[in-house]
């Protein structure tokens, strides 16, 4: 289970266009942490939360844009979004209930500014196995 901290960790660096890879697509060989690897991919689960969404749904999110650019995704095709979160507030409170479309809202507007002041370097973020 993830500690309340990494949910919005993780929840702010894909608001702010970053990427989480694949928990199963990460080398721990080496008690590293999990280090990406060539074969490294988007985490599906954070690309199913951030569709289901609504509005732009996971394009939003600028490493998505830019890998359905290149055909590495196909985000027409996302599977198992009824087996994860209606959002990335939902995420982050775990539960689907807890975040209304207001409260979904408001505290994205509220969260992007945290964010830009909170996390400094976005790379840490992402990497860190915590």
């Amino acid at each position: 289970m993830l500690r309340p901290a990494r949910k919005r960790e993780i929840a702010g660096a894909l608001r702010r266009g970053g990427e989480f890879p694949c928990h199963k697509t990460l080398d721990y060989e080496n008690d590293n942490g999990g280090a990406r690897t060539p074969g490294t991919t988007f985490c599906g689960g954070a690309l199913a939360t951030m569709d289901n969404q609504g509005g732009n749904g996971c394009m939003e999110n600028q490493m998505v844009r830019i890998s359905a650019r290149l055909g590495m995704i196909n985000v027409d095709n996302i599977q198992g979004k009824e087996l994860v979160f209606s959002s990335l507030r939902a995420f982050e409170l775990g539960s689907d209930d807890a975040a209304d479309e207001e409260e979904q809202e408001e505290y994205d507007d509220e969260s992007m500014e945290d964010d830009e002041e909170d996390y400094a370097d976005e790379e840490d973020i992402v990497d860190d196995p915590s």
